[in-house]
Parts: C-alpha cells; structure tokens; sequence
C-alpha cells in the first residue's frame, strides 16, 4: 500500500478518534451526580491474601484492553499497547504486582472493516468486563462516555487514552496527565516569557467542536492572567478548507497562534501559514502530532515548522536517563523491544501501566482485587509517581482532591528524531506558568 495514503488513512482515523473523544458530558446526564464510589474502605481482609474473583484467578490478574488493534487504527492502538506491554513484560519478569501476581491482557479490537468503531468498542468492554479488574486502555472518549452508566453499575476502573477535563473529577476514570487547557495556558505563557516583543498579538485557531473548546478555554484564562486581549480568534471544521481563516489571522498580524486541532489538519495548517510567508509561532496541543504526519508535508511546510512549529505535550526528552523514569522505560525498551523509537504515545501507553501498577498494589494490600475494589483503592494510591518520566499527578482520598500536573514540555519541529519533536530548550522542559495551578475544574 502506498506509505502516504496510508498515512492519511490512519489520520482521517485519529482525527474521527480525538474529535469523538473531545465530546462533554451534558448536565443531564444521571452519571454527573452519582455518588463517590472510590471512598476508602479497608476492610476486614486488609493485609491478607487476595481471594479468588472474576478477573483474578489467584496467580494472575486480567487487564481489559480496548482500542482498535488492526488495519490502519491499529498502527495507533497497538503503539499505546506495545507501551502498556513492555512495561507489564518488564514488572511481570519481576514477579509482577506486589512481586506475586502477574497480569494479563484481554483486548478486543475496536476496527473494523472501515476504521475505528464505536459501537464495536462499547460491545468489546460488555464481553470484557466480567472478565478483567479494571481497564487498561479504553480508546476513544466517546467510547467512554457512551459507557458511564454502565461503567458506574459495574464499579469499574477505565484509563482513557486522551486527555479531556472530562475525567478530571470524574471517581470511575484515571487519567495521567493533564488536560488541554492545562496545555494552552503553559504553552502561551512560555511563548509570552520568551517572546521578543512587549506585547506580542496572540491568536487562535480552533476546531469548531468541544475540543476545540477547551484549548480555546486555555488560552481565554492565560488571557486574563497575563493582561492581553485575544487578537483574532477563528475557527474551523476538519478536513474543510482554511485558507480563509488564515488570510484573516494573517491580516490581523498575529504572532503567535494557538492551535487546537488534530493531526489531520495541520499539513493544510502549515502549508496555509508557509504559502504565505507568514513569520507567526504556531504552538498546539499534544494532538496536533503524530510521527507519520511528517510524510504529509511538503518541504516548504517541512521549513516553515523548523522555525514556528511548537507542540505543547507533557514528559521528559524522550532517551534522557538523567530523568530515573525515563531510564526505567529505555532499559526495558532495550531489553524488549529494541527496535522502539521515540514516540510520545508508546511513552503515554508505559506511564498507563505505571499507574495501573500502583493502583493493583493498593488492591492488593486492601485484599480485594474485585471491580470495585480496585475502585476502592484508587482512595489510597495518594499520587501515582512517575519518577519524572511523566509529571507526578495527585489524587488523594476524591475527586475533589485530584490535583491535575501543572508541568508541560514544549516541544519544537525537528528532521533529526523520529517522532520529529524536541524540547525547545532545558528551560522547556517540565515548564509551569506561575497560574497555571489556579485553573478550576469543577467538581460533578
């Protein structure tokens, strides 16, 4: 098959993914008002021996995993997998879970014949789900939220894999990293710190869909924090033209532009700016980039980014075993899966594993490995510590105490790594705006 089309194919794919994700749970919904489910309670057999339950037949404990895994979905499915099973090859050579209790996937596959499914991911985690303790991946937002009620009844742990406000109160969803406003508001703080000009002209262009929203909802409160006013603001719908919105963004003379969009569109994106001979910084969230979109771009593109692309993400530099986690992963990467490059959602998929490790043990100690136990324990992980591979993130006793990770790596265009995104500077690394912790989420 042809290299480029199937690097769109599986783009189209992300993009339908992460816009499906980004949907916002309505107010009526009867899951927004459930009661706390992850309250600690110990119990009698705290300390003791586990006892035999569905998803845990005493030696080993079983993971669900659903995303899609085959086809062109599956190039983006199976890197979060291949992260999440290094790292459970890894811990289970060790012993496994407390050093006792190995664990084991059961995935279903959410592709079908054209592309990501929806309905066949909410089928998969029906089949699963009496079957497993807790969900290791669950891909797609819409997939997770379609499945709330369902989710509650079952008392059962899911870690989507994007990074919506959406779960950051939510009791039954465990989330790693932050969110996009979290990103918007540090990635336009540093450009502002770092920027040359007093008052640079700050933009934004935007998905015209809830996540959309939320990077927009980033840049409006750094707005208000740093004293500037939005320059131009416009938006757009995937895969249309935007030339349009660009001529405007240009006229307007903006500097830096904020861009909330998937990796879809930022091939037009870049060749709308360059074609232009614009100067202004664009800097985007996380989904804006995936490895493959290079192939996408034309040369001039390809020169446009070098000098004004940034990507506004979360970690340490991918090979910097000066960070002890970042070590732990590239060890294990080594060991098993040597011919692994740099690629922040293989990264994501390890630090998942991470968190559900931490959270297993937690059951385990409470001596209950039931759904709902491991729910439990969520209560009792306090911060689920990633030795800075990714920012430690707090969660405490609720939701309410969930402390979302101030710290975001701003990344710029590179020809020279394979995932083609370095840190802009050490400076960049882990960065917080002095705000940024002021941001409220609202509790449900």
């Amino acid at each position: 098959m042809n290299k480029k089309l199937t690097s769109i194919g599986l783009l189209l794919i992300l993009s339908m993914i992460l816009s499906a994700c980004s949907a916002k749970n309505a107010s009526s919904d009867p899951v927004t008002s459930f009661r706390e489910v992850t309250q600690s309670t110990l119990g009698p057999n705290s300390g003791k021996t586990p006892p035999v339950v569905p998803g845990f037949d005493g030696e080993t404990i079983s993971v669900g995993v659903v995303a899609p895994l085959s086809g062109l979905a599956g190039l983006l499915g199976q890197v979060l997998l291949d992260g999440a099973q290094t790292y459970w090859d890894e811990k289970n050579a060790q012993g496994g879970v407390a050093g006792k209790y190995k664990v084991d996937f059961l995935t279903k596959d959410s592709s079908s014949s054209e592309g990501y499914n929806k309905a066949l991911a909410i089928q998969g985690y029906k089949e699963l789900q009496p079957k497993v303790v807790a969900f290791q991946q669950v891909l797609g937002n819409d997939v997770v939220t379609a499945l709330k009620k369902r989710q509650f009844e079952d008392k059962q742990i899911i870690m989507p894999s994007t990074l919506s406000s959406s779960w950051v109160r939510d009791p039954l969803t465990l989330s790693i990293a932050n969110t996009y406003q979290t990103q918007a508001i540090n990635g336009i703080s540093y450009y502002v710190e770092n920027s040359d000009k007093q008052d640079p002209n700050i933009c934004t262009l935007s998905l015209d869909d809830s996540y959309g929203e939320e990077g927009l909802e980033g840049v409006e409160f750094a707005s208000e924090k740093l004293g500037f006013e939005i320059k131009a603001k416009e938006q757009f719908t995937t895969l249309a033209p935007i030339s349009v919105q660009v001529d405007k963004l240009i006229e307007a003379k903006c500097d830096a532009v904020f861009v909330s969009a998937t990796a879809i569109d930022i091939p037009s994106v870049l060749s709308a700016f360059a074609e232009n001979k614009s100067t202004a910084t664009l800097i985007g969230l996380s989904g804006i980039w995936v490895p493959l979109i290079d192939v996408r771009l034309s040369e001039e593109s390809r020169d446009y980014a070098t000098n004004h692309l940034w990507v506004v993400s979360a970690g340490a530099k991918w090979g910097d075993e000066s960070v002890p986690g970042m070590a732990k992963m590239m060890k294990a990467i080594t060991t098993l899966r040597p011919k692994q490059t740099s690629n922040s959602f293989f990264m994501y998929g390890y630090a998942q594993a991470w968190a559900l490790d931490q959270l297993l043990e937690k059951a385990v100690q409470n001596g209950d490995l039931t759904s709902a136990g491991v729910a439990r324990a969520l209560s009792n992980v306090g911060t689920f510590d990633f030795q800075g591979l990714l920012p430690s993130y707090k969660y405490g006793p609720n939701t309410s105490t969930r402390v979302v990770p101030p710290e975001n790596t701003i990344f710029k265009y590179t020809r020279d790594d394979p995932s083609k995104l370095t840190p802009i500077s050490e400076d960049a690394i882990d960065y917080k705006s002095e705000f940024v912790s002021k941001f409220k989420y609202p509790n449900k």
